[in-house]
């Protein structure tokens, strides 16, 4: 499992990771640059409504392309062994008192936000590595049981019933946190060595959506209060060598983008995306807060000494990201969608590869300046030029140069929807920015208010300036925000507005 999970997302980030690297070849340079010019082709053709015989040919080039590449890169030294992962080395390199938990289900589910099947079959369990001892493997409750508790949490938190008095909503709330606590935390505690105070935690499937640190246990406390949390794509992450930076303090806010830029108008022509009628219901209101939030932003890294950069309005266009280079720190407040189709499932094919897995990404993403102009062209049977349509998907963030980048913040409404995959993790946004290079990614399960968002965003900017760490931020704001939040609001208002934040990381 510590071999195999996830290893399609491991392997492309460590492809990408290489081609980039300082001391590759001029032939691997060219290789790599083919590579991605092949796949901005059959991204624009996906985008653009082009003939199936045209996907197709494009699709066939960027396999050549990409077979091209991995040849070369075959020739030098892997960054990881997958023959040396087992769980000895992975405990070895675990810091004292702390534990790794590799979740896993034990029969297939089918692709989230596919058709439903009556049933779902099996159960999750989960395995405990820490130091000094030997990995134990512990059965949790059925797959059914844990979709209906984090389906009961995420919907409660998510959709308040209306007039629930805040007492009893309070209480629900609460209940609903322990119930998830009880079913996938709490079985496990007993395998802690004592005095564990961190946990590395590599999940599957739908528990992707789980908002792990605002769970509760029976005493009442938050999980992030009893424990330090690091997610891990998997346990094996923690085996990888930190690649080296270039040093550079630098930080760039992309805020309030003007979604009904005229740009993409400029230079449409007739046609119709695939995906053209699942964006009927996507809305994208200008983020007035987000110019707060970017002044914030530039405010506490200009104060710190940092080199810094705020972009907003019609600045902050898909070119503008597509040209950034690799900032320390990348900042995007912006409206982040998941397409579906009409039925709410993810069905349509889109391409030759006839993998709704593959497919997944170029219905996730964000919107940058002109997006809501482009979605109105789509429907209007018209499309803009790709590569500044303000529809920035998950392919196009797969193929930015963020190597030099330690934390890419997705501060936006539900940036970490996508399509997971028992055994083979999600295919998002979040790991395509962590293939593009980045350390850390930061996204949201859910939104939430402007002022909330601020305020999180505000706290956790501090934290990070003191302690130049995107983990350590993150666990002290939360943990600080989750307690403060229901001691003054309740249970509910602080699930709702602090939980929602997920920082996953490529390393240790």
């Amino acid at each position: 499992m510590l071999r195999y999970k996830g290893s399609i997302s491991s392997a492309l980030r460590e492809r990408r990771a290489r081609a980039l690297s300082a001391n590759r070849s001029k032939k691997v340079r060219l290789l790599e640059q083919a590579n991605r010019e092949a796949l901005n082709r059959l991204a624009a053709l996906h985008q653009t409504g082009a003939s199936s015989n045209q996907i197709k040919a494009a699709h066939e080039e960027a396999e050549a392309a990409e077979k091209a590449l991995n040849a070369e890169l075959k020739n030098g030294p892997p960054l990881l062994d997958l023959q040396s992962v087992n769980a000895t080395s992975v405990a070895a390199k675990l810091p004292s008192n702390s534990v790794l938990v590799e979740y896993f289900v034990d029969h297939e589910i089918p692709l989230t936000g596919a058709i439903k099947p009556k049933k779902l079959e099996g159960s999750f369990a989960a395995v405990v590595i820490a130091p000094g001892q030997e990995p134990k493997m512990v059965r949790l409750s059925s797959n059914e049981e844990t979709a209906t508790l984090r389906h009961m949490l995420t919907g409660i938190v998510k959709h308040p019933p209306k007039d629930t008095p805040k007492t009893e909503l309070d209480e629900r709330t609460k209940a609903c946190a322990q119930a998830l606590y009880t079913a996938v935390v709490a079985p496990l505690e007993s395998s802690f060595p004592p005095g564990t105070d961190t946990l590395f935690l590599s999940l599957d499937s739908f528990l992707h959506g789980v908002p792990f640190a605002a769970l509760i246990d029976q005493n009442g406390k938050f999980l992030c209060e009893k424990y330090v949390l690091q997610h891990l794509v998997s346990g094996r992450d923690l085996l990888k060598k930190p690649l080296p930076s270039d040093g550079s303090l630098t930080a760039v806010c992309f805020g309030n983008p003007d979604y009904f830029d005229l740009a993409p108008k400029n230079c449409a022509r007739p046609g119709r995306p695939p995906l053209a009628a699942a964006t009927e219901n996507v809305y994208l209101p200008q983020l007035l807060g987000s110019s707060v939030e970017a002044e914030v932003f530039g405010e506490l890294f200009s104060h710190a000494g940092w080199k810094t950069r705020t972009l907003e309005g019609t600045a902050a266009s898909e070119k503008a990201l597509r040209t950034l280079g690799s900032p320390r720190i990348l900042h995007l407040a912006t409206h982040g969608f998941f397409l579906r189709d009409a039925d709410g499932t993810i069905q349509q094919n889109l391409g030759p590869t006839n993998s709704p897995f593959a497919d997944s990404k170029f219905r996730s993403g964000f919107a940058l300046a002109g997006g809501s102009t482009s979605f109105s062209l789509w429907r209007a049977n018209q499309v803009p030029a790709f590569d500044n349509d303000g529809i920035f998907t998950a392919v196009d963030a797969s193929q930015l140069d963020l190597r030099n980048t330690q934390l890419v913040t997705l501060s936006a409404c539900e940036t970490n929807a996508g399509l997971d995959m028992p055994g083979m993790g999600a295919s998002s946004l979040q790991q395509s920015l962590l293939q593009a290079g980045t350390q850390h990614v930061m996204t949201t399960l859910w939104s939430i208010s402007d002022l909330s968002t601020i305020k999180f965003m505000g706290e956790f900017y501090v934290q990070y300036l003191k302690t130049q760490n995107p983990v350590t931020a993150m666990n002290l704001n939360q943990r600080q925000l989750l307690r403060d939040w229901a001691e003054d609001h309740g249970w509910h208002f602080a699930i709702r507005h602090a939980a929602p934040f997920v920082l996953t990381s490529s390393q240790r």
